[in-house]
């Protein structure tokens, strides 16, 4: 019974920000529908711009009744019944146009209205009663001209604007009067050879049945009259109702459009400060990181000088205690050849003075 297909939707209530894509506030649905097998398409956005909505319904027929398309704007019919609603800073337009068949009676409606950029009202009614009698009744809001010829695109009061109207009845009872004349001369031209008795009797009925077709025609005039007159008070009733509607949609707009604008700009106003935030701590952090790595640096250059200069003084401290060591041993070296030939004894005093001078080495 129902089944949908490609259907997108779009739904971000207070809008955000991921990495560098951003996703505006607002509402969208794209998609089909099928309903009993007939495709129903519709294209709606919501958000701070304002309203958008396009829907379109194959056509169908169910028992007597059939729905079709319509006339639009420019002349063309459509082949489904179609609706276009626009409510925004830049546009405040609506278009609907379609046709409905209910047995011999057949009706078709079209209207255009379009407050914004371009003022115009457009309406058409098809009204087919019969195959003996149509109506068709055409409206167009007929825009001021400006001091230089132009015309004025705005209009404040539409009740003060002037509308060019037209209105055309399609009938065929003069051509069903005639035919019955054309058959009462051709029954006259007959009695002329039947006889006047004849002609008489065919001439009473004929006169009779013109009278009874000219009073059955103007009984259906006159009823298609007062349903027409009825008919024309209804759309005229259901168009300044349309008009009221329409302005009461148009403000409702603003005041909408308004407090988005002033909801974003507060909302922007917050994120900036957060970002201002963020940012100025993220430079103290690296103004802070950047002392630390400097002193670090700075401990590191001293303990490595320090480190240098112990080695130094460890290596001036060798060089000294084998200096005292080479003395020592040259001394030695001395005393054995001054002593050569001496007692054992003067020997033994050579080594010990040897080791000696080795511990002050240590």
């Amino acid at each position: 019974m129902l089944r949908f297909e490609n259907v997108d939707v779009y739904a971000s209530p207070l809008g955000c920000l991921i990495g560098t894509q951003a996703y505006p506030p607002g509402f969208a649905v794209k998609g089909k529908a099928f309903i009993f097998g007939k495709k129903v398409e519709i294209d709606c956005s919501l958000g701070k711009s304002g309203l958008k909505l396009k829907g379109e319904i194959d056509e169908f027929t169910l028992g007597p009744l059939a729905i079709r398309g319509g006339r639009r704007a420019h002349g063309s019919r459509t082949l489904n019944p179609l609706i276009d609603l626009e409510l925004t800073k830049e546009r405040q337009h609506f278009e609907v146009s379609g046709s409905i068949t209910l047995w011999d009676l057949e009706a078709s409606i079209f209207v255009l209205a379009e407050v914004f950029p371009n003022t115009q009202l457009e309406f058409n009614f098809e009204l087919a009663w019969s195959d003996l009698l149509k109506f068709q009744v055409d409206g167009k809001l007929i825009r001021p001209e400006g001091a230089k010829g132009e015309q004025v695109v705005s209009i404040g009061r539409l009740r003060d604007a002037d509308f060019q109207l037209h209105a055309l009845m399609e009938q065929k009872i003069l051509a069903s009067v005639a035919e019955s004349m054309q058959k009462w001369f051709k029954s006259a031209s007959q009695s002329v050879h039947e006889g006047i008795d004849e002609a008489k009797r065919k001439l009473d009925t004929a006169k009779k049945e013109f009278d009874e077709a000219c009073k059955r025609a103007e009984q259906v005039v006159e009823d298609k009259r007062v349903i027409f007159n009825q008919r024309m008070e209804e759309a005229q009733a259901g168009l300044r109702t349309k008009q009221q509607e329409i302005a009461g949609k148009r403000a409702e707009a603003e005041k909408q459009v308004i407090a988005e604008e002033k909801r974003a700009a507060a909302e922007i106003a917050t994120a900036q400060a957060v970002l201002d935030e963020k940012q100025k701590s993220f430079q103290d952090d690296m103004e802070q990181t950047k002392r630390d790595l400097a002193s670090k640096r700075r401990d590191a250059e001293d303990s490595l000088d320090e480190k240098i200069h112990d080695l130094q003084d460890k290596r001036v401290s060798i060089q000294e205690s084998f200096g005292d060591a080479t003395r020592a041993i040259q001394e030695a070296d001395d005393r054995v050849r001054e002593n050569q030939g001496r007692s054992i004894d003067g020997v033994d005093g050579l080594w010990s003075s040897l080791l000696t001078g080795c511990a002050r080495m240590g």
